[in-house]
This record gives structure tokens, C-alpha cells and sequence, in this order.
């Protein structure tokens, strides 16, 4: 659960109407800003321009209480609310993120299941980040990182799902989010 001051509920409530004027004056189509909806498969997408407006209104409270509010080179608004929204819809029973920077999807990802695991592969550790601002650690994660960082291409991945009682691979959630723009 979310905690907030007056303020900061008025502030909400302030976004969440502009956003949905927004949204709801917009075609399906124009929706492709958060979430792409076309599958590699030609497959339609399960959810409506409804359940992306619902979990919006879910997702603002979220995110405006978010504990790093400025993400230079990490994710944004946009693609928040999209990794947000697709963790909500499939449910995933484990999560794998590849990049940690300062804990910001983690963070998402964490909101949007509470305890489902997250395995993180990052050469970096967020906690390194720490000079240059808040960062997120999660502390129901495993990492694979600084001297125990496996690249994603050489991890022991029937390990993994083994340990993870992983018997269904479509349940795992797989998010990209390395940093190759990071200046060093």
C-alpha cells in the first residue's frame, strides 16, 4: 500500500485526470506510446484501452512516490508504467532483469509483484550509485553482480529455473534494462 500526504494526493489526482482526458480521447493505436500491442505471433494482446487506463490509475500513485526521482540514463514515466503493467497482467513466477544502475525498475518491478522473485545480472551493483543520488536494493533479489556478475548469455539457466521451481518457462518475465548508453 501506498502512503501519502494531502499534497501529494491532490497532485495525483490532479495527473490522473489530465491522463485520462488524454487517454481516453485517444484511439487504441495512439496507445502504442506505453504499451507496443502487436505479438511476433500476429497474436491480439488480452488486455483493453480499459484495463490500460485502470492500471494507470493504479500505476500514478506508484510511481509518484517512487524513492529515485531522478533516472538520467535509467527509465522513464513511459516505460515504467509499461514493465508496471505487463508484471500486473502476467504475473509472473520469477522475474530476470538484466542491468541495475540505481534500482529503479527494480523498484517497478517490485510494486507490481510483491513476492515474486527478481533475479538481477548487472556488472555494476546499484549501491555504487550511491554518490549520485537514492538508489533502490531490493532486498528479496538475487544478484549477479560486480564479482559475482554472470553474463545473460553464460548464467546456468536449467539451474536457475530448477532452484526457482520454475516448470513452466512461459512464466518467466525476461527485461532488458543494461545501460549501454551509461557514460562511465
Amino acid at each position: 500500500m501506498v502512503v501519502m500526504d494531502a499534497k501529494s494526493r491532490r497532485s495525483v489526482k490532479l495527473r490522473l485526470h489530465s491522463w485520462k482526458l488524454l487517454l481516453s480521447a485517444m484511439p487504441i493505436t495512439s496507445l502504442l506510446f506505453y504499451i507496443v500491442l502487436r505479438s511476433k505471433h500476429e497474436k491480439s494482446v488480452e488486455w483493453t484501452s480499459k484495463d490500460l487506463l485502470k492500471g494507470f490509475e493504479k500505476f500514478l500513485p506508484i510511481y509518484e512516490t517512487r524513492p529515485i526521482k531522478k533516472n538520467t540514463y535509467g527509465t522513464g514515466f513511459d516505460h515504467s508504467f509499461g514493465l508496471w503493467f505487463i508484471a500486473q497482467w502476467l504475473k509472473p513466477d520469477l522475474m530476470v532483469k538484466s542491468g541495475s544502475f540505481k534500482g529503479h525498475s527494480t523498484c517497478v518491478l517490485r510494486r507490481a509483484m510483491l513476492a515474486a522473485p527478481i533475479l538481477s545480472l548487472s556488472p555494476g551493483q546499484p549501491q555504487k550509485y550511491l554518490k549520485k543520488g537514492p538508489v533502490y536494493v531490493d532486498e528479496n533479489r538475487t544478484y549477479f553482480a560486480g564479482k559475482d556478475f554472470v553474463d545473460f548469455g553464460s548464467m546456468n539457466w536449467g539451474r536457475v529455473i530448477k532452484k526457482n521451481g520454475i516448470s513452466d518457462l512461459s512464466r518467466v518475465l525476461v527485461f532488458f534494462d543494461d545501460h549501454q548508453n551509461e557514460p562511465s
